[in-house]
C-alpha cells in the first residue's frame, strides 16, 4: 500500500499580510485564493498579486480578478446589462453618514438622484471602522 494517493495531500497557507516576501514560496502545485473582499483586503490582495506573480503554478481566484468586484463596481456593471435594476452605490465617509445633516444632501444634484434615498451602511463599513 502506497502512502500518498489522489486523497491524501498537503496544505501551506500563507496569510498575506504577515508575510515576508523575502522568503521563498514553499514548494506547491496550485495557488488557491481566499481572498474575497475587494473593498476591504487591499493589502492582502496586493501581496497575494505579487506572490501570484513568483508562482508558475495554476492559479484559483486570481487576486487580480478579486479587485474588479468592489461593490461600486459590481452595481456599475450590473446596471448597465439590459433588464438588470441595480442601486446607484457611491462610496461616503462615515462621517459623512453620521451628521445630522449629511453632507451628501448639501449637492443639488445628488440630493434629487437621492429623493427617497435611504442609508444602508453595509456589514463592511462597520467592520471597517471597529477592526482595529
Amino acid at each position: 500500500m502506497s502512502f500518498f494517493n489522489d486523497r491524501l495531500f498537503a496544505v501551506s497557507a500563507i496569510y498575506t499580510e504577515f508575510y515576508d516576501p523575502g522568503l521563498a514560496l514553499p514548494p506547491h502545485s496550485l495557488i488557491v485564493n481566499t481572498i474575497s473582499d475587494a473593498d476591504l483586503c487591499d493589502l492582502a490582495l496586493t501581496r497575494a498579486e505579487e506572490i501570484v506573480a513568483r508562482s508558475t503554478a495554476p492559479v484559483i481566484n486570481r487576486p487580480a480578478n478579486v479587485r474588479l468586484t468592489g461593490r461600486i463596481e459590481n452595481a456599475r456593471r450590473l446596471a448597465a446589462i439590459d433588464g438588470v435594476i441595480a442601486p446607484t452605490t457611491r462610496a461616503l465617509a462615515a462621517s459623512a453618514l453620521l451628521t445630522r445633516r449629511p453632507t451628501w444632501r448639501k449637492t443639488p444634484r445628488v440630493a434629487a438622484k437621492s429623493a427617497g434615498f435611504s442609508k444602508i451602511c453595509q456589514r463592511s463599513w462597520v467592520r471597517a471602522r471597529w477592526r482595529h
